[in-house]
């Protein structure tokens, strides 16, 4: 009899340690989150550079954010139930806001609000390419979010890769908002130089840069157009991954990320010459960090900056980005 109520306690114990740790996990983590972790691996990705537009259905809706016309110009995803983080993710360079964003599902299952805007669609014309309308667009997407749905005003956070961090970059600067972490996956940062590399690469970007200045060369109007020559940063924090064979294999050489980086990061954080010409020329040494299985060759932080140059090309690690912004 002692032995069975012996046993009758020790199930009782592991029952309530079960049930106690059951209700920790509840309530520490949203249902959605929960939903996350089950899902994180089965929800299927899309590749972040397509620019064919999308079917909007699931929990996204079309809707139009700008006070200036009447057209849809956003997809987005709001929460309704609590205050939650508001993720602006940006199209790419060629993309508009119709464009599939392979993290959008997984933001929203985490239960974040999510808005996807459209800022003048493709870089290709005066009124893109970082233009006061651009601003404008993004500006009017998250207003029309903090409006409409319950989003925590001190945790925005803005991501985009290309040529969504080439606009990211300039945003950081100009936002109206306080915008909590910029993240700026392979940006494009001084199109003066961009264009150089792509008109001797005999690449395509060579002629929507010219259209970024009226259709012909202008490099005072590219220079104030390009995020190297804009400061100060008023974003909180601004992160910038670039993968270090990005300009042998993808179209945005890493001079771009690291001189952005040595223009703003404090003097005694500055990249060297030498290790720039090392990375440039692929020959750094891997530190032991990894991101997403990949290796990394530097992880540098200059106050609010920080730069990742990872065993990549021209491409967003999406398990990554999530992570990040979690």
């Amino acid at each position: 009899m002692e032995h069975l109520n012996l046993i009758f306690l020790l199930a009782f114990i592991v029952l309530a340690f079960v049930c106690g740790l059951y209700v920790g996990v509840y309530k520490a983590f949203p249902y959605s989150q929960i939903q996350t972790a089950k899902q994180y691996f089965l929800t299927p990705l899309v590749k972040w550079d397509l620019v064919e537009e999308q079917k909007v259905r699931g929990h996204f809706e079309q809707v139009n954010t700008s006070v200036f016309n009447l057209e849809m110009d956003t997809i987005a995803s709001l929460v309704s139930a609590r205050e939650a983080p508001l993720i602006v993710s940006l199209h790419t360079w060629s993309g508009n806001y119709l464009q599939p964003d392979p993290i959008a599902q997984r933001v929203v299952e985490l239960g974040f609000n999510y808005i996807h805007p459209n800022f003048q669609g493709p870089n290709n014309s005066e009124s893109s390419c970082l233009s006061q309308k651009v601003i404008s667009d993004i500006d009017s997407a998250i207003e029309w979010a903090i409006k409409n749905g319950s989003v925590d005003s001190k945790s925005i956070y803005v991501i985009g890769a290309s040529g969504g961090g080439y606009t990211a970059l300039g945003y950081a600067s100009k936002s109206k908002f306080d915008i909590k972490h910029t993240f700026a996956w392979v940006p494009i940062t001084d199109l003066n130089e961009w264009y150089w590399q792509s008109r001797n690469r005999g690449s395509k970007y060579a002629d929507d840069i010219l259209g970024c200045a009226g259709q012909e060369f202008d490099e005072q109007k590219l220079a104030q157009r390009s995020p190297i020559n804009m400061n100060p940063i008023r974003s909180s924090k601004v992160t910038i991954y670039t993968g270090i064979k990005d300009g042998y294999k993808g179209s945005v050489p890493i001079s771009h990320s690291i001189n952005y980086f040595n223009k703003f990061a404090k003097l005694e954080d500055k990249i060297n010459e030498k290790d720039v010409q090392k990375l440039l020329t692929q020959a750094s040494k891997p530190t032991l960090e990894m991101i997403e299985s990949r290796q990394v060759f530097i992880d540098r932080v200059s106050g609010k900056l920080r730069l990742v140059v990872f065993d990549g090309q021209h491409e967003m690690l999406e398990n990554a980005a999530i992570d990040a912004i979690c």
